[in-house]
């Protein structure tokens, strides 16, 4: 995976029965540290937002035309460097299927609030599914608007404001519990973002 938007890893080795790697020092901090440090509101502008979003969304696109799925998309594993690029990380969770799209794993755990609900957890496989990553898009860009965690939501939950703004339509739809309602692929999701 080759993009200025994917951590690079410059090595991996075994040593003392463990498994090692070295990767690029990002500097600056997490996108969850960026907005609780903003102004009192502890928010970002729906501009800014929407411009991280859109960043992180076409990182995902190259993961999911490989069948891949991140699965732990958060404010936590994105980066956001002195220079305003925008990084995705973690990738331990992330998983690839093989060409029928089927894999006979399955994740031990949630980020709660990011995850989708949907991800089969006590099942032995799962398909590749774009909605599971694109409902941890939809939670993310509803963090960084409100600036609270999207634990449980749902419309009532929802402070007004963010009601009004031109990206709720997408923050809603991404959110839905059943992944058939949600934005089938990233193109779809982004289409919906305001330009």
């Amino acid at each position: 995976l080759d993009s200025d938007q994917i951590i690079k890893v410059f090595d991996v080795f075994d040593e003392n029965n463990t498994c090692y790697y070295t990767m690029e020092y990002i500097d600056g901090c997490n996108l969850y540290e960026y907005v609780t440090s903003k102004t009192c509101f502890k928010r970002l502008k729906e501009e800014e937002a929407i411009r991280i979003i859109r960043s992180v969304g076409e990182t995902l696109k190259i993961l999911h035309d490989k069948n891949t799925n991140h699965f732990d998309v958060k404010p936590q594993n994105i980066m956001i460097s002195n220079e305003g690029r925008v990084v995705l990380i973690d990738f331990g969770a992330a998983h690839h299927c093989n060409n029928n799209y089927e894999n006979n794993t399955y994740l031990a755990y949630r980020s709660d609030g990011y995850s989708a609900p949907d991800i089969p957890q006590a099942q032995k496989y799962y398909f590749f599914s774009p909605t599971y990553d694109i409902y941890s898009l939809g939670a993310t860009l509803y963090f960084m608007l409100t600036g609270l965690e999207p634990i449980d939501f749902n419309d009532d939950s929802c402070p007004p404001f963010v009601k009004k703004l031109k990206s709720w339509e997408c923050i809603k739809m991404s959110l839905l519990r059943n992944r058939d309602d949600r934005p089938q692929s990233i193109d779809e999701f982004l289409a919906m973002l305001p330009s």
